[in-house]
């Protein structure tokens, strides 16, 4: 089932920007992210909300925003996000895809730094920034101390994933090349992982070093989800694991992330 909302723009302006928005059951924390968005400096954007079926007030919400640089569908995921980005990027008309999860926060200068970035910078496929912590708005961020790159991504990435997915403005031509995020049921939580391993293994990568996004964490995560991240983060590299890929330094990734998960499982154990 598809329901869009504000779908067409009257002036048949093309935006240069098309922001995609997965979301379910999370009305009063996607207030805090769509109000970022739209109180963005750059204005070139159209904000697509996919909305995974839910029921407690999400529809209402978006058709009271009125505002036409918005569209709303209403599509099952089957617990999968990627299947609900890769549909929201389908709908997109902008030359530049920027990702943000329905509970982070912009700041507002995000997407005027970033498009000026791969406006002059044409080699760069994606771009990302740093970020900051928080729990709620009311409460001071912390910096999140990421992992700065600028050089070599494809073999840092091997190490582990330090690009946070609502950070990321990419080229929407790339993301077709590449088909897409996997939407394999194994990947649930470390598609972008996997989608910016295969980005980086054949395009260029930029970083701005500012924080741009206010990156929210819940206090209930599960206990042994470290253990669970680590896991999955090995599948994603074994699955890569292809003629194109072997080299020395990938199987020293493989090793390094088993490692990983080995130590992840025994400190969890001692807890």
């Amino acid at each position: 089932m598809i329901d869009s909302g504000l779908d067409t723009d009257a002036s048949g302006h093309t935006p240069k920007v098309t922001v995609v928005v997965p979301t379910f059951r999370r009305k009063d924390l996607l207030k805090e992210t769509v109000d970022s968005i739209l109180a963005q400096t750059y204005r070139d954007f159209e904000l697509i909300i996919v909305d995974n079926m839910s029921e407690d007030g999400t529809a209402e919400y978006v058709a009271g925003l009125n505002d036409p640089r918005v569209r709303y569908y209403r599509n099952p995921n089957g617990g999968i996000i990627a299947v609900n980005r890769n549909f929201g990027i389908r709908q997109a008309r902008g030359e530049y895809i920027a990702l943000c999860d329905d509970d982070d926060v912009w700041q507002p200068t995000k997407l005027e730094k970033q498009v000026t970035l791969l406006s002059n910078r044409p080699a760069v496929a994606m771009c990302y920034c740093n970020a900051a912590v928080f729990t709620t708005l009311s409460q001071r961020a912390t910096p999140w101390m990421m992992k700065r790159v600028h050089t070599d991504y494809y073999r840092n990435l091997l190490i582990g994933n330090f690009i946070p997915n609502s950070s990321v403005l990419l080229r929407r031509a790339d993301w077709d090349a590449l088909g897409g995020f996997r939407e394999e049921r194994e990947l649930i939580a470390v598609e972008d992982y996997e989608m910016w391993l295969r980005l980086a293994r054949e395009h260029e990568i930029a970083y701005i070093d500012e924080c741009l996004l206010l990156y929210r964490v819940h206090p209930s995560a599960a206990s042994n989800s470290r253990v669970k991240m680590a896991r999955k983060h090995l599948n994603v590299l074994i699955r890569g694991l292809t003629l194109k890929t072997v080299s020395p330094r990938y199987l020293l990734a493989v090793v390094r992330s088993a490692v990983r998960v080995v130590y992840a499982g025994i400190v969890l154990k001692a807890i």
